[in-house]
């Protein structure tokens, strides 16, 4: 079960950042949040679904993106499938998540399949916007690399895994610089996903021209 306090402190963190008179409705309907009954007695899903169609036509703040992610994800990792159903939805509309494919990838609420979840993450990459690369491009280019080096959800291609790689350490680098230390073990991945698929094509090289002068 989700820990309401979370919610509720996530609830006033935002409030303190959002202008009133820009998202008038979203600021009121949070607001009204805040007596010691409503948070409590108001679910994540139900609090994501109802900013969301609050203040239209207003493009989402980055801030109240993340926010609003969250909240579905927690209801995700509580079960909720219709959360799962309307992040999709979300997300095809501002920018590209790519923890349903992990939950494809993975078999987590869904049943397990490295294809749909390939095709998740390359249908991010192909609808990526500028606004979401900084924060999704990282992670869902090693998570392709990884996919094409160990040939999961799709053909085995170590060429396309290295170029893979090396975008999401781009990527990956800059989310780092910029102060998210999380992303620090998936750089380091990123790094070492290069010299493996190098590697690999090195081995192929040497196979394929042996006997044949330089």
């Amino acid at each position: 079960m989700f820990d309401m306090d979370y919610v509720s402190t996530e609830v006033q963190g935002i409030l303190s950042m959002l202008d009133a008179n820009s998202f008038p409705n979203v600021f009121g309907y949070l607001a009204s949040l805040q007596d010691e009954y409503s948070v409590v007695s108001t679910s994540p899903f139900a609090i994501a679904n109802n900013v969301i169609g609050l203040d239209k036509p207003h493009q989402f703040l980055d801030f109240l993106i993340d926010f609003i992610t969250d909240m579905f994800e927690l209801e995700i990792v509580d079960g909720n499938d219709h959360a799962m159903n309307d992040l999709g939805a979300f997300d095809s509309h501002l920018i590209s998540l790519y923890q349903i494919g992990d939950m494809y990838f993975h078999g987590l609420y869904v049943p397990k399949n490295e294809k749909e979840a390939f095709y998740i993450f390359m249908r991010c990459i192909e609808t990526m916007t500028v606004q979401a690369e900084g924060r999704v491009a990282g992670p869902v280019y090693l998570r392709l690399g990884k996919m094409f080096f160990d040939g999961l959800g799709t053909d085995q291609d170590y060429k396309s895994a290295l170029v893979c790689f090396q975008k999401a350490e781009a990527f990956l680098y800059d989310m780092v610089l910029k102060g998210d230390v999380m992303y620090r073990r998936s750089l380091d991945a990123a790094i070492e996903g290069q010299a493996n698929a190098r590697a690999k094509l090195a081995e192929e090289l040497l196979e394929n021209t042996w006997g044949f002068d330089a």
